[in-house]
């Protein structure tokens, strides 16, 4: 995953600053700035530079994650929406025409036994359908929280980056 691999190159480049700081303390101990010294210097700060890149590159990436999440959370609140407008319809006429009397007479309307079968199994597909929108709300809820619980943990993520490159430009 490419965003593991920019936390590796992080860690990578972490790394290499504290390298460069111990060889920075051990030439301090010189009483005039070699060129050895200045070297390591000029090293350090293009390894801060990497890390700067690489912490940029990586609230990049949240930030693209976050707009999808934030797309995909629009996408799934459209389909709930929809999902109870539906099932509010289907309650409606359910409720409208909740009497057994009616579905009997639904029933017994029929002008043959194929008819009335066909009739029956209307009746027990409505009830079944009914009970498959209730899942699918709930189904929708439920990933709804997840995908809103993803997003926040991206933001939080994205905050820590954001510390950690300021934390670098003020050590740059």
């Amino acid at each position: 995953k490419g965003s593991e691999k920019l936390k590796q190159k992080q860690r990578d480049i972490e790394k290499k600053i504290e390298n460069t700081k111990s060889l920075i303390g051990e030439t301090k101990n010189r009483q005039r700035l070699s060129i050895v010294e200045l070297a390591i210097i000029n090293q350090q700060i293009t390894y801060r530079e990497e890390l700067i890149q690489n912490i940029s590159s990586q609230v990049r990436k949240l930030n693209q994650q976050i707009d999808e999440n934030n797309s995909v959370i629009e996408a799934m609140n459209d389909d709930l929406v929809n999902l109870k407008e539906q099932y509010k319809k289907m309650v409606f006429y359910a409720y409208k025409h909740r009497n057994n009397y009616h579905k009997l007479m639904f029933i017994f309307a029929a002008r043959d036994i194929n008819q009335a079968y066909v009739r029956i199994k209307y009746i027990q597909q409505f009830g079944d359908y009914r009970k498959k929108q209730v899942e699918m709300i709930k189904k929708t809820q439920a990933d709804l929280e997840v995908k809103a619980q993803e997003l926040e943990e991206s933001k939080l993520e994205k905050q820590g980056l954001a510390k950690n490159q300021e934390d670098e430009k003020k050590n740059f």
